[in-house]
């Protein structure tokens, strides 16, 4: 082998081995260590699971009632859903069971006062109406002991559109004969053309002359009007 080969060779070799101890030496800079407000840094933040409130309204009344259902025991106003809004006894005073079906149905009634007519029959008396229902406060005459209104329905929906009914789903305009046999009761005829139809008997144990519940009136056979409570039986 020649001197230059050998000279050549010898040269690589000391590169090699330069450029391996550069590599293996430790770096003179020093390895930066993690500041104290890195280290303390809030972690990211979990999502809330609390909803968040909103500022929309209550929604009205009006617009979930549906029904408003008349038997013999009381008014109860009956949402889309079929559940109850509220149920008002005739036992109620008469101011009071008007606000809460107003507070139910979102509509306020029309208030009357009527002077007595005489004759025995009917006293001084004030009307809740809401278009086709009216509270009369106090009752009638023949309005049995311990309820303090009647209620009377002359049309089948309020001009709210909340459909006026029985429990059994009967409504003004229906005839005398199909109105009887869906409430379970029977036609009377008084021999005047207008048919009475006893339902929703409140006191069954009770003798017949004093039954009372609510009652549908029929001109032409045909429903005119749906009136409760009442005595069945009453002179007036």
């Amino acid at each position: 082998m020649n001197l230059t080969r050998v000279a050549a060779l010898a040269a690589v070799v000391l590169i090699s081995a330069a450029s391996l101890t550069a590599c293996s030496l430790p770096s003179s800079e020093p390895t930066p260590t993690p500041t104290a407000a890195a280290a303390t840094a809030d972690p990211t933040p979990e999502p809330s699971t609390e909803p968040t409130p909103t500022s929309e309204p209550a929604p009205d009344p009006s617009t979930i009632a549906d029904f408003i259902v008349i038997s013999g025991s009381g008014v109860g106003v009956v949402a889309m859903d079929s559940s109850s809004l509220v149920q008002i006894p005739y036992s109620t005073d008469g101011a009071t069971a008007a606000a809460l079906l107003a507070a139910a149905i979102g509509v306020d009634p029309v208030v009357a006062d009527v002077a007595a007519t005489g004759g025995g029959c009917s006293g001084n008396y004030r009307t809740y109406e809401w278009g086709g229902l009216q509270f009369r406060s106090p009752g009638a005459i023949t309005t049995p002991g311990g309820q303090s209104f009647n209620a009377t329905v002359t049309a089948t929906a309020t001009p709210g559109g909340l459909e006026l009914t029985t429990v059994s789903s009967q409504r003004i305009g229906a005839l005398a004969s199909d109105f009887a046999a869906a409430v379970g009761s029977v036609v009377n005829e008084d021999g005047s053309g207008t048919s009475y139809i006893y339902f929703d008997r409140q006191n069954p144990d009770a003798p017949d002359y004093d039954a009372w519940g609510a009652l549908g009136l029929a001109t032409g056979g045909v429903v005119a009007k749906i009136i409760a409570p009442l005595y069945f039986y009453g002179d007036c």
